[in-house]
């Protein structure tokens, strides 16, 4: 079981996905609306997507030409916030 939270925490390691899923943690979100807010290109955002797609993170549809993309629980960037509280607390 450790293993497969290992699997995912190495797919949270990347700040950029973090910033992603932290984008779309409440509402779903076209690839152009998530690429301008994270400021990094369609491309590369992609490829951050796709990952995140396949370990199963993030939910998806298509609308004609564009995509839309929905973290599948917003707890998911909740890590973020504790690791936030306690650098707040001067702790790290």
């Amino acid at each position: 079981m450790y293993e497969m939270y290992a699997d995912i925490y190495k797919v949270l390691s990347n700040g950029k996905r973090l910033e992603v899923l932290n984008c779309i943690k409440d509402r779903e979100r076209s690839v152009d609306d998530i690429a301008k807010e994270v400021g990094i290109r369609k491309a590369n955002l992609s490829q951050h997507l796709a990952l995140l797609r396949l370990n199963k993170l993030v939910t998806h549809r298509r609308e004609g030409q564009k995509i839309f993309y929905k973290c599948i629980d917003p707890g998911i960037v909740e890590p973020c916030n504790v690791i936030e509280a306690l650098r707040a607390r001067g702790i790290i």
